[in-house]
């Protein structure tokens, strides 16, 4: 029964009659509308309902699922609602039984197909002769609005319709994702309503007739159809495409974010975008051509569109204390021009890929001055010390050699090197402190400083000579002279020898000098042994006994002479850089032929497979990088700095388990993580990212350690290879601009031997 008093299902419903602004209003514009208005409890008070037509075209019925939102709407006081740019007064009254007794079915289209509309023939046979409605059950009470059915698969006939009416009919339907095969679409994918609407297209076609009627409110925005008759359809002659509808919010967002892409694609197929809003929260798209067919284009945008739109977050908060919802909107606009910002209510929306808005919705709660700039950040960083002790007595020798790697170190990683108190004199302690607001790479500058260090001591030589016996008066004072002239070379007096140590360059100059004193010192007044008073001949012949190469000739072809007998030497020489003791059981790398005591190199390869002296890679270098995943997908979003490229986005999936030996904590567990990195998709980020799937495959990305950042132990981090966690935000927020970073990034590569 149907009667407003004698129903047995509460509560009774309400009429609702229409001002005059709604009159003249279609109908499933209208129930839209009132369905809405009343299903918003803080708009009207409401709740679950229906709304059917009434006895008059102004008047509808409203039926209720609880009485408790029948009671929110009637206290809720005048209603009103907005129907294109008109507000309509809405009237609510009591149903009279009479009046309700005598309702009639819902009024259906004229012309419609009862086939098209599953929903009302379903409707239409509970009803009992009179057009009485069953009793209601609770299955029956849900909103029109939820959905049953989050995502449907439907498969296509191809056997009915052809791949060019298919292909005609799914570009109308732009939020299906579609299934191609050899005989062209095959399935689609997507909202109950979007296939239902489909599938009346196609059956329109199949037919090859119009169905001029009006949508169901459970159907949604409907498409205009495609004209009868033989005539071509739009997709084949000049004129506008059929319409495209698509939600609103998405379209903004598309436009917004994308503009680049819609201004190509109009230039592209020669058309111009017009867009209509019939109804709320959708725009109906119309491609115009000039002079060319719009189905291209159509096509075009549809996959640009979802593309685009498939992976989209959505965030809505307070704007915070001290700021206007405009403010806070400006703010993040400017600092997010990837993302669409805009205020509703007193809150702040935001809406674009999920790594943006995270980051747009964490700076967000940090306060006042949202976006406004860099946000100065101190992170304290927990493990390894930034400090490191070496030997004083190696450090003086290499001073000289060793500052301008240390200016660069201080560059590159953005720190302060400076000297540090030790209660050890023969040792010398370095402090590396981070310059600037930007991440603490402290830890980092350590580590290329004691390569750097190390390469330059596994250079040092030591020379041994045997001075002439009967020296001259003022030798104290020369070698002490000497010492002043060459800090950084090391002098040594003892055992009938001067012994010198330093690097090759400053050890070749002193001993060309110490040459040029002996030579001066046969013509100095002062007898000398073997000299009787005839000459040098003596001192000649005491020089040619000398090990270290001490001659008696001083004209310029003689020096060259020696030079080259001197490089001799120094090839011949049996001195291991590593120890600096005479070679045993020699061996000689193959590519740069820089030769070690065996076993010192078989040690030092252990560590790392490169040569001591020059560093050259001898193997792969492997890490301890736990078992994962790394995959990419392009997106069409440019990084600041790189237009007209769009996006790679990278994807590391790594799973938790437990450290084995060659990790800091064996058989401590471990949590997983996800990252997620960005570069861009042009020449250059696309050899980068050739090289990223080399360094994961070999396991250098991550390791088990400490966090830098928040300190906890047994998690997975970076290792030493750095990434661009987001698409904005510049060098102190780990994103874009930075002009420097893909040539940085090869540097790191190319240290573990990635190039």
């Amino acid at each position: 029964m149907s009667g407003c008093g004698s129903a047995p299902r509460p509560p009774s419903p309400l009429l609702v009659r229409l001002g005059a602004a709604g009159r003249g209003v279609p109908e499933r514009r209208v129930r839209l509308n009132l369905e809405k208005h009343f299903q918003s409890r803080s708009r009207a008070g409401g709740g679950d309902c229906e709304v059917r037509p009434g006895p008059q075209p102004e008047d509808f019925f409203l039926h209720f699922h609880k009485p408790q939102a029948k009671e929110g709407v009637l206290s809720h006081g005048p209603h009103t609602i907005l129907i294109g740019s008109e507000l309509v007064e809405l009237v609510l009254e009591a149903c009279p039984e009479k009046v309700l007794l005598a309702q009639p079915p819902e009024r259906a289209p004229a012309g419609a197909d009862p086939e098209a509309r599953p929903e009302e023939g379903l409707r239409a046979r509970r009803r009992d002769p009179a057009g009485a409605e069953p009793e209601a059950r609770p299955e029956a009470a849900a909103s029109p609005n939820d959905k049953l059915f989050v995502k449907v698969t439907a498969h296509l006939n191809a056997g009915l319709l052809s791949k060019r009416q298919r292909e005609e009919a799914a570009a109308r339907c732009a939020r299906l994702d579609l299934r191609r095969g050899p005989q062209g679409i095959e399935a689609v994918d997507g909202d109950l309503e979007d296939v239902a609407e489909l599938h009346r297209l196609l059956k329109q076609q199949l037919l090859g007739k119009d169905e001029d009627r009006k949508p169901s409110p459970e159907r949604g925005p409907e498409l205009p159809a495609r004209d009868p008759g033989p005539k071509p359809s739009s997709l084949d002659s000049g004129g506008p495409s059929p319409p495209m509808v698509v939600p609103l919010t998405l379209y903004s967002y598309f436009r917004h974010a994308f503009a680049k892409t819609v201004d190509d694609l109009c230039s592209r197929y020669h058309v111009a975008i017009r867009m209509e809003r019939d109804l709320p929260g959708s725009a109906n798209l119309r491609f115009v051509p000039d002079g060319s067919p719009a189905a291209a284009a159509s096509e075009a945008f549809a996959e640009a569109f979802k593309r685009a739109t498939r992976d989209l977050a959505h965030e809505r908060f307070p704007a915070g204390p001290g700021l206007r919802p405009k403010e806070a909107v400006r703010a993040l606009a400017g600092r997010f021009p990837g993302l669409l910002v805009w205020a509703e209510g007193g809150d702040v929306a935001l809406l674009g890929p999920p790594g943006e808005v995270a980051t747009a919705r964490r700076e967000a709660a940090e306060g006042p001055g949202v976006g406004s700039g860099p946000v100065e950040m101190k992170v304290r960083v927990h493990g390894a010390p930034a400090t490191v002790s070496v030997p004083a007595a190696e450090l003086r020798l290499l001073t000289s050699e060793l500052q301008p790697q240390v200016r660069a170190v201080e560059t590159r990683f953005s720190v302060c090197v400076r000297p540090g108190e030790t209660s050890h004199p023969e040792t010398a302690r370095f402090d590396f402190e981070p310059r600037g607001p930007g991440p603490d790479l402290s830890v980092h500058a350590r580590a290329a400083f004691v390569d750097a260090f190390q390469g330059l001591s596994s250079q040092l030589q030591q020379r041994a000579f045997l001075p002439i016996p009967d020296k001259p008066l003022d030798q104290d004072r020369f070698f002490e002279d000497f010492q002043k002239q060459h800090p950084d070379l090391a002098l040594a007096l003892g055992g009938g020898l001067v012994t010198l140590r330093g690097l090759p360059a400053v050890l070749l100059d002193a001993i060309r000098r110490l040459r040029d004193y002996f030579f001066l010192t046969e013509t100095s007044p002062g007898p000398r042994a073997g000299d009787d008073g005839a000459g040098g001949s003596g001192a000649g012949e005491e020089a040619a006994r000398d090990p270290g190469g001490l001659g008696e000739k001083n004209g310029k072809e003689e020096e060259e002479e020696e030079e080259e007998e001197e490089e001799e030497e120094e090839e011949e020489e049996d001195t291991c850089p590593i120890c600096l003791d005479t070679m045993r059981d020699k061996k000689t790398l193959d590519k740069c032929r820089h030769s070690f005591c065996s076993p010192c190199i078989q040690q030092a390869l252990k560590v790392k497979p490169a040569c001591p002296v020059c560093q050259m890679l001898y193997g792969k270098e492997t890490g301890n990088q736990p078992p994962g995943t790394m995959s990419t997908c392009q997106l069409l979003t440019d990084l600041p700095g790189h237009p007209g490229c769009g996006t790679i986005e990278i994807h590391y999936d790594l799973a938790p388990g437990v450290q084995g030996d060659n990790h800091p904590c064996p058989g401590q567990p471990f949590r997983g993580t996800h990252r997620v990195a960005y570069l861009p998709n042009d020449a250059e980020g696309r050899a980068v990212l050739r090289l990223l799937k080399v360094a994961f495959d070999r396991k250098l990305i991550f390791t088990i350690g400490q966090s830098r950042s928040t300190a906890a132990g047994n998690v997975i981090t970076w290792n030493d290879i750095h990434h661009k966690t987001c698409m904005t935000g510049g060098p102190t927020s780990f994103g874009y601009p930075d002009p420097t970073y893909l040539q940085r990034v090869r540097e790191e590569l190319k240290a573990k031997g990635i190039e």
